[in-house]
């Protein structure tokens, strides 16, 4: 039975599904995978390509869909947006671009304390406001410290210098990991989780929101539980 889930909790899942893939999907596929209506998903993907959210590849088996590289850069204001933004989508943004946000996320904080103390809002909006805030603040603050190591990218394993080619590392040989969520490289310095199912390592954040929107493994499609995830340390 497909999942019953709201036209906006839907359209977010899509887009998230459409940002993390490496190729275009079609309504099929996502409702095949994700068990969700196909009617639904395609009347969504159509309606998202018609407000150029997404773009669309037409083929003679069908449709597939897909998000336009850069496009959250292009169309998000990102010192402004009020949205929450997930891992996979600051990681688009500069060193800089993400400094800016930060500071604007500490200026909100600051008006949300303004508006507890003047009992504007209550206790409960004032501690998920100032949650999802900090919560924001340590991605990025993670994202830039993974930049800082990253600019002379090592093997997870041995901690060589490994260079953007590399499928092997030149010192140990072993296959150079990839995250089973966002498909990119995995190296040294970088907090990495491990599904208890069928080991497929992924960076932590993008594991965790993964877990927290879908609740199954991107890759074996088992049920994953943050409980049962653990850290992978070589």
């Amino acid at each position: 039975m497909p999942q019953a889930l709201d036209r906006q909790e839907l359209t977010s899942r899509l887009i998230k599904i459409l940002r993390i893939s490496i190729e275009p999907l079609s309504a099929h596929a996502i409702s095949d995978m994700y068990n969700f209506s196909y009617s639904r998903v395609k009347r969504i993907l159509q309606e998202l390509e018609e407000e150029k959210i997404i773009a669309s590849l037409k083929a003679k088996i069908g449709t597939f869909y897909f998000i336009p590289n850069k496009y959250f850069k292009r169309n998000i204001a990102l010192g402004n947006s009020e949205e929450l933004m997930p891992s996979f989508w600051l990681e688009e943004f500069s060193t800089q671009e993400l400094i800016v946000r930060k500071n604007k996320l500490l200026e909100k904080i600051g008006k949300i304390r303004e508006q507890f103390d003047q009992k504007k809002i209550d206790g409960i909006s004032y501690f998920k406001k100032l949650q999802e805030k900090n919560e924001e603040i340590g991605i990025i603050n993670q994202i830039i410290e993974e930049r800082k190591e990253a600019k002379k990218m090592r093997c997870f394993y041995c901690e060589h210098e490994l260079k953007e080619e590399n499928r092997l590392c030149p010192s140990c040989q072993k296959e150079v990991p990839r995250c089973i969520v966002c498909n990119k490289k995995i190296v040294g310095g970088q907090k990495v989780l491990l599904c208890p199912h069928c080991e497929g390592k992924a960076h932590k954040n993008h594991l965790l929101e993964w877990q927290k929107s879908f609740g199954f493994c991107p890759q074996c499609k088992k049920e994953l539980r943050v409980m049962d995830l653990d850290y992978w340390e070589e």
